[in-house]
């Protein structure tokens, strides 16, 4: 709110930066802007080290500030000095600091150290776990159920000499005891070990643990095994929840269901970046997807290229800047900078068009160039020809499959033709009181087609098409056809359409390769739009820790599930139950 000045004027109150005098209408503003303002950083600079010394109650011995003592070389006896005689409450603060210093070193030794140790330390840095780790306890890498993590040795050798430990093992060396089911081998060796190493700014509080049926907490790892475009399965063939047809999510090592908090964080929207907002916020809430991004599977593909990875980058930082904020808001500047030039931020832009170029630019980077045959004789043929060969991470979440058959109205043979989807796109039909299962029951409703040629008898009278869903994806998103185009002028229907919390896709799955598996879903996010075609704005709704949030740009807010069940849905994801 602005203040009146002498000339009777309302005068708008700033803030500025001390660095650079840039103006900002509020704090928040400010701290988010000085994180890279290099003026700013040397001015931070140019304090004096006593005053160093007041601010944090401790004598840094000649170190000025925080920046500067990422900048130095690492020395690992005094971080453990520094550490042991801080206080308790600048402890973990001071741990985090030589932690991401620390993990960025290169050297020729890494070490194995115990995933669930691992994952507690992370929960204490990150300001998650308020008690102090206890040693390390490497034996724990004896059960079936412990991982173990690679770590360089300047950083084993600061966390060894902070907590102790009972066994130290390098690399390459195995722990005898620790046996696999029908196999006597060490499950240590290198081909099955993760890896923190090379791993570019990355914050503790992306390894959030996930619980075990054991009530365990284990740190999550993409497996090294993973390392071709085409890669093999992880086999897990006791598990009735993946099916043998559709086990791409297994092949990349992605685990089901939550394996961290995703804490309820806006994000900064300075121009029209609210459809990129929305689907930022949808996508987060997917598990699986945050974390591959944020374990950058994509990087153990054969014949990696940094270049060649753009998108699943950007992707990965923004993931990454999301899950590591500790404000209000994020800015995951670097993905809204790398889609200006097909969104441009100065237009109203579609969330569904955003989605779609964002799903393809990922696909186009992580599937091989694939020559499609034609000819499949059935849906399961065709099914496992497509789940075999498209691996991406997007496949392995969203990609389902569908039949259109166009029965001839001259000699009445049916033609089918196979089809992936990764989004159904339901119409809207004009009526009173709408449901969301009428809209799908619209979907696979028989359709007339007037122009149609028939490859059987070359006859042009038309046909009838049917379309059947076969194989419905982890997760399944629905989009609303509210926005039409005819001819010049565009339109939006604005009819409100209910949707419940759950639902079963049984009825509508005629013919499906998916035996055993759940068609019970769950709903996880909507994607919101609301005004005009022309003037309209873009929420997102998602169940966060069994909770519903509105995510309306920087303002996350809890709602209640009527207010939410009330919005005017675009996009809904609905996530089967059994993940």
């Amino acid at each position: 709110m602005g203040v009146v000045c002498s000339s009777g004027k309302e005068e708008t109150k700033t803030i500025k930066c001390e660095g650079c005098n840039e103006k900002f209408p509020d704090e928040e503003k400010v701290e988010m802007h000085k994180e890279t303002c290099l003026d700013a950083q040397k001015l931070k600079l140019q304090l004096k080290s006593q005053e160093q010394s007041n601010r944090l109650s401790i004598n840094l011995q000649g170190l000025q500030d925080d920046v500067s003592l990422l900048e130095v070389s690492p020395d690992v006896d005094r971080y453990v000095t520094m550490v042991k005689n801080s206080t308790p409450s600048q402890r973990p603060n001071f741990e985090r600091r030589f932690f991401l210093k620390l993990k960025e070193e290169t050297t020729t030794d890494k070490y194995q150290i115990s995933g669930k140790w691992f994952a507690e330390y992370l929960q204490y840095v990150a300001g998650a776990r308020k008690k102090l780790p206890s040693q390390i306890t490497n034996s724990d890498l004896k059960l079936i159920s412990e991982k173990p993590m690679l770590i360089n040795s300047k950083l084993w050798s600061f966390l060894s000499k902070l907590y102790g430990f009972d066994i130290e093992l390098p690399e390459n060396k195995g722990l005898t005891g620790r046996k696999t089911p029908g196999n006597n081998r060490s499950r240590l060796s290198t081909s099955r070990q993760g890896s923190i190493i090379g791993r570019s700014s990355l914050s503790p509080n992306v390894f959030k643990d996930a619980k075990s049926p054991k009530g365990t907490k284990e740190f999550i790892i993409i497996p090294q095994s993973v390392s071709t475009k085409t890669p093999g399965s992880l086999s897990n063939s006791q598990d009735p929840l993946i099916s043998k047809k559709n086990s791409n999510l297994e092949r990349l090592g992605l685990q089901r269901g939550r394996f961290f908090e995703v804490k309820p964080v806006g994000i900064l929207n300075t121009h029209n970046y609210c459809f990129m907002n929305a689907v930022m916020q949808s996508l987060i809430n997917i598990p699986e997807l945050s974390q591959y991004f944020l374990q950058q599977g994509y990087r153990q593909l054969q014949g990696y290229n940094a270049s060649s990875y753009q998108t699943c980058h950007v992707m990965s930082t923004a993931i990454e800047t999301y899950i590591t904020c500790t404000k209000l808001y994020c800015n995951p500047k670097e993905l809204k900078q790398y889609f200006s030039t097909d969104f441009d931020p100065n237009q109203q832009q579609d969330a569904h068009e955003y989605l779609i170029r964002l799903r393809e630019k990922i696909r186009d980077e992580i599937n091989p160039i694939i020559r499609f045959p034609e000819g499949f004789r059935d849906v399961e043929t065709y099914w496992s020809f497509v789940s075999s060969k498209y691996t991406s991470v997007m496949d392995a979440i969203f990609c389902g499959q569908q039949t259109s058959t166009f029965r001839c109205n001259a000699c009445l043979k049916g033609n089918n033709v196979f089809e992936t989807f990764f989004e159904l796109s339901l119409p809207i039909p004009l009526r009173r009181d709408l449901t969301l299962e009428e809209c799908l029951e619209e979907y696979v409703m028989d359709e007339i087609i007037e122009e149609y040629t028939c490859e059987s008898c070359k006859k042009s009278r038309g046909a009838v098409k049917q379309t059947t869903l076969n194989v419905l994806p982890p997760v399944l998103l629905l989009v609303l056809k509210r926005f039409q185009v005819k001819g010049r002028s565009k339109d939006k229907i604005r009819d409100f359409v209910r949707y419940p919390t759950n639902l079963d896709f049984s009825r509508y799955l005629k013919q499906t390769t998916q035996s055993g598996m759940s068609t019970q879903y769950k709903l996880d996010s909507i994607i919101a739009h609301s005004g005009s075609i022309d003037h309209g704005h873009y929420v997102c709704y998602a169940l966060r820790d069994s909770e519903w949030y509105l995510f309306d740009d920087e303002k996350a807010s809890k709602v209640d599930t009527d207010t939410m069940l009330s919005a005017e849905a675009y996009i809904l994801c609905f996530r089967r139950i059994d993940l």
